[in-house]
This record gives C-alpha cells, structure tokens and sequence, in this order.
C-alpha cells in the first residue's frame, strides 16, 4: 500500500514536472517566425517600423528597422511564461540608434508581441511597440 502511494505520489510529481518544462518551451517556440509592427518613441515624438526575425532552435533573433537604418541581433536573457528579456546589439546604425537596449517582449497570443524598449538603467520605457505574425 505505501508503495504504490509512493509510485503514484513520484508519477505525479514527474508528470507535473515536466508539464512546467514543457509549457516553457512551447512559450519560447511560439516566438518563431516573421514579426513586423511599430514602434513608438516618447522623447522625439517618433513611430518607426520594425522587422523581427526568430529561430529559437538556432537561438537567433534578428531586428531591422527599415526607417531608422539600423539593425542588429536581440541576445536573450531572462525568460518567464511569456514575457522575454533581450539585449539589443547594433550591427549598423551606430549614428542613428542606440546600442545595448533592454527590449522586454510579452507574447499576448500566438501572433500578437508587445514590446517595450529601455536603456541608461530607466524602469520606464523610453519607447514602445506593437507587432504582429506575418
């Protein structure tokens, strides 16, 4: 009787486990493909339009923005359920865009980002952006 109490007590211990494992990769995976969208910037007043580009598998997230003539790669940091943390670094635009941003994406549903952009250590967003699945 203890036995079989124990063998259930561990079978749905690892069965809950590995749902936790598996709802969080499902998260990350749901960010692959083509996004583009908006965003907006507070201090100048600005919308500008952005291209992201994920492969999870490869761990590679690459950003464009066509208007402001920058691009670069998002390197992921923290991750929790649906929300992402980055490091935005610049490939070309130096001149234009800021380089070392903290972006923070939150997936809303399977083709809908919000993301907020951050940097000189603020809490409050200095810009934000909409984007959606191509």
């Amino acid at each position: 009787m203890i036995r079989n109490s124990f063998l259930s007590i561990m079978l749905s211990l690892i069965f809950v486990l590995s749902g936790c494992r598996t709802s969080r990769i499902d998260n990350k995976s749901k960010l692959d493909g083509i996004w583009t969208g908006y965003g907006y910037q507070f201090d100048i007043a600005e919308s500008w339009e952005m291209i992201l580009s994920c492969n999870t598998k490869k761990n590679e997230f690459t950003i464009d923005y066509p208007y402001l003539g920058c691009s670069g790669k998002w390197k992921l940091g923290k991750e929790k359920g649906t929300v992402f943390e980055f490091e935005e670094i610049l490939e070309y635009g130096h001149d234009v865009c800021l380089d070392s941003v903290k972006v923070v994406i939150e997936l809303l549903d399977n083709n809908t980002l919000n993301a907020n952009f951050f940097w000189g250590g603020d809490i409050r967003p200095h810009a934000v952006g909409g984007l959606t699945r191509k």
